[in-house]
């Protein structure tokens, strides 16, 4: 048998260079997003005031969830719009605002001495206001969870407030209706 003339060798083909593998941070456990997002609430005092506020002229169990699932409503939709839209106001007009529902929330509590009627709605107000002051605590400590999108970050520290929230109103109702 003949022998089949050989093909022609082609030209090698240089390799393409292997990518460099990015060094990436590694990422923040949810728990420990959960634990910033509960100190946040109750090392704030300026959220402690306006929640203790809210609370103090309640006069049954039904009054205060009411007003803390409003609060707790308001500033879980502004933590998150504020977060996933990489939006929201400037840190000192925020804290000038929160500083604002403090006084509100304080002036109504010793004009109407009773509790007021449609505090839900002030509540629900401040907390969207209450709830960029989150935002821009958070996305203070975003760029410790890596590369990740932040909607488990912003989950896990979003429970971490309402666990706080939960908390605080709990004791402090717990005590000042004993004492009351």
């Amino acid at each position: 048998t003949a022998a089949s003339p050989a093909a022609p060798l082609a030209p090698p083909v240089a390799a393409a260079p292997s990518p460099v593998p990015a060094i990436s941070r590694p990422v923040m456990p949810a728990g420990k997003f959960v634990g910033r997002g509960a100190l946040a609430m109750i090392a704030d005092f300026g959220h402690l005031l306006f929640l203790v506020g809210l609370l103090v002229v309640c006069r049954n169990f039904r009054s205060a969830i009411a007003l803390t699932a409003c609060f707790m409503l308001g500033h879980s939709l502004t933590l998150a719009l504020a977060t996933l839209a990489r939006g929201g106001l400037s840190s000192r007009l925020v804290t000038i605002l929160i500083a604002a529902s403090i006084v509100f929330v304080a002036v109504e509590n010793l004009v109407r001495r009773a509790e007021p009627r449609g505090r839900w709605l002030a509540a629900f107000v401040f907390g969207l206001v209450h709830g960029l002051g989150f935002a821009n605590a958070l996305k203070q400590i975003l760029p410790e969870a890596g590369r990740r999108p932040p909607v488990g970050p912003l989950l896990s520290y979003n429970l971490g407030i309402e666990l706080g929230v939960i908390a605080v109103a709990a004791i402090f109702l717990a005590l000042w209706w004993k004492l009351r």
